[in-house]
């Protein structure tokens, strides 16, 4: 039973928020201020659905294992977060991802998940750079490269502005 939301609760709900306010921008729908009424279309940027769903699954799983005191492998007098956080997943969820997810799914969300942390990653090395595009063969693969960055640009521009002060009450 769930008495109360603790901080990571809260931090997750916050990159959740977010995250669909970033999706939302693209929303190829154009609203009137109070969002009540549709004033228009603009279409061809929006993000395609999918991904936006695999943003907002990346968004709920990014941290769960940022503390994980009490589990037989991590070490219980740890505080504070785990700098390796992000790359449990790929081990601790991968029957559950062969059971309900397609490859091409868990890996991109492994790629968000894994480079949400950004410059400030342990392993900065794996995260994609933008300029990774320019050697792209072909426009078909710089395409999907870019979507692929989006996603995961999403994730990591999320996560760092929820975990600002000034945007706790988001």
């Amino acid at each position: 039973v769930v008495t109360k939301l603790g901080g990571k609760a809260w931090h997750t709900l916050r990159v959740v928020n977010i995250a669909n306010t970033i999706i939302d921008s693209d929303d190829s729908i154009i609203w009137d201020f109070m969002r009540t009424k549709q004033k228009g279309r603009y279409e061809g940027s929006e993000m395609n659905p999918i991904y936006a769903d695999i943003c907002i699954a990346s968004c709920l799983l990014h941290d769960i294992f940022s503390l994980c005191e009490g589990l037989e492998w991590r070490d219980n007098k740890h505080r504070g977060m785990d700098k390796n956080h992000p790359y449990y997943h790929r081990t601790e969820l991968e029957e559950l991802a062969k059971r309900f997810l397609s490859p091409s799914v868990w890996d991109l969300m492994l790629y968000a998940i894994e480079s949400h942390m950004w410059k400030w990653s342990p392993q900065p090395e794996i995260i994609p750079r933008r300029t990774s595009m320019l050697s792209m063969s072909s426009v078909e693969d710089a395409y999907n490269f870019s979507e692929m960055y989006r996603v995961i640009e999403v994730v990591h521009i999320a996560d760092l502005l929820a975990a600002q002060k000034e945007f706790a009450g988001f």
